[in-house]
């Protein structure tokens, strides 16, 4: 069993979060294949609004960016594209099939520095408005520090090989040079590969998401954790291993009490099947959870809490068509675990009485498992890599199933069963095709249904 103890592990500012302010970096002595870092940044200098604009530009051919990737995210783009083109000018071509050399880590911190300083002018081109020249765009309006960039370099090839060392993981059967594939959400892989020119080829993309300090690291340290912990008691100290070794952060989860509030926006994470099944979930937790709601806006929730005051049985209003927000009041951890509790013994008792199921039956048990998790958002961040990664992986791999990988993996968010069904069928698909290896995509969504979700309210003590 594994333990739910505090990490010790240096904390992970969270993008929602003010960051520290942007620091610069004076000279330095590192070398990469005999060029020094600070000759190198010359080269960056050089090339680096072309870079920028080139790739913001690229970016928006599909519509703004914040609608595809987030625009830290788009600024690391531009970073690593601006490192990786100063390398190629210096005869430096850095291969996916090796380990990247330690000075990599120094220049993108620096190039990253330089990004955001040289922001200000191109500001309107991330936002498809006029341009300003002049003006700066504070740095913590994209919610990254490039000082606080790790990338974990050495830590990576580690995982790398101990993810290598254990042959009854389906994750040994996908080649090293894809594996990074297995971290990162595919449609913003996609979106990045196809619109900005020579990504596909740079080796450095695979830390595209890493304006939030380690996310590559961490995602793979949370597979490590996933694929080693294979016949490991599936209970509530799983779940929080696997979101500290993805976050690295040091949550004290006994100790602290969360909320969670998130948007939901129909085509993304949510559709209209979806949309009902939710509202089904929100009802029914309210039994238990007396403010959780799905609601059309933060007014209407305000509304709704309000009404509580004087009517305790009043119901939000659920009216939401295509935008909608789900928010989870603030509660200690403890009561939060009994809920987490609760569905993982709702998860045990369907197999325990499905004991000849077939694939597509666990397969609809996992996502059920997984998707009533992630609606609850137990912790501040990084639900939908605990849950539509890590977890769901880890289940599929505990039944001997293909891998998946959702295109996105918020569907979980508010997509309803049926269709997620075939989401992780087509993610199975997905990934065979990086292994080398031929899965057969859906041919049509599943059928959807909500399952035991009329008796939650009978699973829950009173809190």
């Amino acid at each position: 069993m594994i333990s739910v103890s505090s990490s010790t592990a240096s904390p992970v500012p969270s993008p929602e979060f003010d960051p520290p302010p942007v620091h610069s970096a004076g000279p330095s002595d590192t070398k990469i294949n005999g060029h020094s870092v600070d000759s190198l940044m010359q080269r960056v200098a050089k090339r680096l609004d072309q870079d920028m604009e080139t790739t913001f530009i690229q970016l928006q051919q599909e519509g703004k960016v914040a609608q595809r990737i987030s625009e830290a995210n788009a600024c690391m783009v531009a970073t690593l594209q601006a490192a990786n083109g100063a390398l190629k000018d210096a005869g430096i071509h850095l291969s996916e099939h090796q380990a990247m050399p330690a000075g990599v880590e120094e220049l993108i911190k620096r190039t990253a520095a330089m990004t955001l300083a040289n922001l200000g002018n191109r500001y309107h081109i991330l936002k498809g408005g006029p341009a300003q020249s002049g003006i700066t765009i504070p740095p913590e309006k994209y919610c990254f520090d490039p000082a606080q960039i790790s990338l974990h370099l050495q830590d990576i090839e580690h995982l790398q090989n101990r993810l290598s060392n254990n042959p009854f993981s389906p994750f040994v059967n996908v080649p090293r040079h894809q594996r990074w594939r297995m971290c990162l959400d595919p449609d913003k892989v996609a979106f990045v590969e196809t619109h900005v020119a020579g990504a596909r080829g740079n080796p450095l993309l695979p830390f595209m998401f890493d304006s939030t300090p380690g996310y590559l690291h961490g995602v793979l340290n949370g597979w490590q954790t996933s694929m080693t912990n294979l016949n490991s008691r599936l209970d509530v100290g799983l779940i929080c291993a696997l979101h500290r070794a993805c976050y690295t952060a040091d949550y004290a989860y006994e100790r602290d009490a969360y909320s969670s509030s998130f948007p939901l926006h129909q085509g993304a994470n949510m559709t209209p099947a979806g949309a009902e099944e939710l509202r089904a979930f929100a009802k029914a937790l309210r039994k238990t959870v007396p403010e959780y709601a799905v609601v059309g806006s933060e007014a209407a929730y305000t509304a709704f809490v309000q009404a509580r005051k004087s009517q305790p049985g009043a119901q939000p209003d659920e009216s939401f068509t295509t935008h909608a927000l789900l928010t989870r009041p603030k509660a200690p951890f403890s009561v939060t675990r009994e809920h987490m509790g609760m569905f993982l013994h709702q998860y045990q008792a369907q197999r325990n009485k499905t004991p000849k199921a077939t694939p597509a039956q666990r397969q609809a048990q996992a996502i059920e498992l997984c998707q009533n998790l992630e609606q609850l958002h137990p912790f501040p961040d990084a639900n939908a890599r605990t849950f539509s990664i890590l977890l769901l992986n880890h289940l599929l791999a505990r039944d001997k199933l293909p891998l998946t990988m959702f295109e996105d993996p918020n569907r979980l968010d508010g997509w309803s069963r049926g269709e997620l069904a075939q989401v992780l069928e087509e993610g199975q698909a997905r990934v065979g095709e990086w292994s080398g290896q031929h899965i057969r995509k859906a041919a049509k969504p599943s059928k959807s249904g909500l399952g035991p979700l009329s008796n939650l309210g009978k699973l829950f003590k009173k809190t």
